[in-house]
């Protein structure tokens, strides 16, 4: 099964509104101390909430991350659905089998931003195996995800659960 953990990491960009996320790692940690979301038991804003979690709960995730709206979550001894752009889903890089290397890359792309220049601009950047993998927005062969503080997209190929 499927290990996550809560995040936020969208609502909470908008809510320190920079590019460069070292600058503002005050007001990231005040948001992360105060943030919570509902274990609902079902799907819907307006079902009972079975529980509330907190920036950083490991959650369960029996059919890992959805790419629709909610996931279906067990958590605090509960099952219940949860706001999928408040999960990320935990894999690792892997290690090619039959392989003795150590190196084997999976290339994520990534958008970078240029503080001189106030642009961004797109590159890649070489994992590997081992490295941990948040998975932000499941897609049938490319992820949404944050590796090592930076976000990009790679291939669901080269992953561990």
């Amino acid at each position: 099964m499927a290990t996550g953990w809560v995040r936020a990491y969208s609502e909470e960009n908008k809510a320190v509104k920079t590019k460069v996320s070292y600058f503002q790692r005050e007001d990231r940690a005040k948001f992360r101390s105060k943030f919570s979301t509902p274990l609902r038991k079902s799907q819907s804003d307006s079902s009972a909430e079975l529980a509330k979690l907190k920036w950083g709960d490991t959650v369960e995730l029996p059919n890992g991350l959805n790419d629709d709206d909610w996931t279906k979550v067990i958590a605090k001894g509960k099952t219940g659905f949860v706001d999928s752009s408040h999960l990320v889903e935990i894999a690792y890089v892997r290690k090619r089998s039959g392989s003795s290397s150590y190196n084997f890359q999976v290339k994520m792309d990534v958008q970078e931003y240029d503080s001189d220049s106030g642009k961004t601009f797109a590159s890649q950047q070489s994992l590997i195996w081992g490295d941990l993998v948040q998975i932000t927005n499941r897609g049938p062969k490319r992820c949404e995800v944050r590796v090592r503080g930076t976000e990009g997209k790679m291939d669901t190929q080269g992953y561990r659960f």
